[in-house]
């Protein structure tokens, strides 16, 4: 893939011939067409194409959530593409056919707000959740002004819930309502 500088192509997208054009974050791009291959697929290419499978099928139905979560990290690309990057590093295990991700090393989210320390859960209804945390607020970084945005993701129960909540970290509870749910 090229990418077009002081061009008379910049502002043209779409197909001439075997070659497209594109913008992306405001970069333009020429590429040309797939060559169909007849060669039977390495294990290498098994392996890639299994790895990005995996945590493209974790994040997919979490996007919009990534977008908060990935958006300032995210820079000259979308931040579907700065988490598939940092998962496809850090949250898989395992060895081709047996990759899975790691949810203790899978990330939704990137930046440098620290975390609550000592945080609980408890379930109040249906739609809404009772976390509890340690004050950090003395924590460099840590402002009495952030809220909490949580995700609940159950792969074998087949849904995705997020719960937003207005609690401020020297409150050191939060009561969540439920916001989205994905099946």
């Amino acid at each position: 893939m090229a990418r077009i500088k002081n061009s008379i192509l910049i502002g043209m997208s779409g197909r001439i011939g075997n070659v497209v054009s594109c913008c992306r974050h405001g970069k333009y791009y020429l590429r040309t067409l797939p060559v169909e291959v007849h060669q039977p697929d390495s294990e290498k290419q098994l392996t890639h194409r299994m790895r990005f499978a995996l945590v493209q099928q974790f994040l997919k139905p979490i996007r919009k959530f990534i977008h908060l979560g990935f958006g300032a990290y995210a820079e000259g690309r979308s931040a579907l593409k700065a988490a598939m990057s940092y998962n496809l590093k850090h949250a898989l295990s395992g060895s081709y056919p047996n990759l899975v991700i790691d949810y203790a090393k899978a990330r939704v989210s990137h930046g440098n707000l620290p975390a609550a320390s000592e945080a609980g859960m408890l379930q109040c209804g249906p739609d809404s959740l009772l976390v509890t945390w340690k004050n950090t607020e003395g924590v460099i970084g840590a402002k009495d002004t952030d809220s909490a945005l949580i995700l609940i993701y159950s792969a074998e129960a087949g849904y995705i819930d997020w719960y937003l909540g207005d609690g401020r970290r020297s409150g050191r509870q939060s009561l969540l309502r439920k916001i989205y749910r994905a099946i």
